[in-house]
C-alpha cells in the first residue's frame, strides 16, 4: 500500500513539474505572437489606400489594431489547457469507475450539465461584450479627436458643444 502511494505521489509531482514548464512556455511566447500579430496589423495598415483612412475614425483604427490583435492571441490560450483538461477528464473517470462506479455516474451527470451552464452563460456574454468593444473605440474615437482639435475647438468658441457630445 505505501509502495502504491510513492508512485502515485511521484506521478503527481511529475505532473505538476510538467505543468509548471508548459505554463512557463506557452505563456512566455504569447507576448511574441501578440507583438508579431500587431506588426502584421500596422503592416497591413500601411499597405491600405488612403481612402480606407478617410472612411475611418482615428480612435477605431486605433481600437481595431489594439483590441482585435489581443483578441485574436486570446483564442489560442486556452488550447494547452483543453488538451490537458480533456485527458484529465479521462483519466478521472477511469480511475473513478475503479474506486466507486455510483460516484462515477454522479460525475457524469455534473459534467454535461455545467457546460449547458457554460453555453448558456456564453450566450448571455456575447451581446453585451460586443457592444463594450463597440464603445471603446467611439470613446477612443471621440477622445483622439479631442486630444488634435482641443486648440481648435478653443479657438472657435465650441467648448459646450463639445462637453454636452461628450457628457
Amino acid at each position: 500500500w505505501a509502495f502504491d502511494f510513492k508512485i502515485r505521489l511521484e506521478n503527481g509531482a511529475r505532473a505538476l513539474i510538467d505543468l509548471y514548464r508548459r505554463l512557463l512556455r506557452d505563456g512566455g511566447g504569447r507576448g511574441s505572437d501578440v507583438a508579431t500579430l500587431r506588426h502584421q496589423v500596422a503592416d497591413r495598415y500601411l499597405d491600405v489606400p488612403l481612402s480606407f483612412y478617410r472612411e475611418r475614425t482615428t480612435g477605431t483604427l486605433l481600437a481595431h489594431a489594439d483590441n482585435d490583435v489581443m483578441v485574436a492571441a486570446e483564442v489560442i490560450n486556452p488550447l494547452p489547457f483543453s488538451t490537458g483538461l480533456m485527458l484529465l477528464i479521462v483519466f478521472s473517470l477511469v480511475a473513478l469507475f475503479a474506486i466507486d462506479p455510483l460516484l462515477t455516474l454522479v460525475g457524469l451527470v455534473l459534467f454535461p450539465a455545467m457546460f449547458a451552464l457554460n453555453r448558456f452563460y456564453t450566450r448571455r456574454v456575447e451581446l453585451p461584450a460586443q457592444t463594450v468593444q463597440e464603445r471603446v473605440g467611439d470613446v477612443s474615437a471621440i477622445t483622439h479627436e479631442s486630444f488634435e482639435g482641443a486648440v481648435v475647438v478653443k479657438t472657435l468658441g465650441r467648448q459646450d458643444a463639445e462637453v454636452t457630445r461628450l457628457g
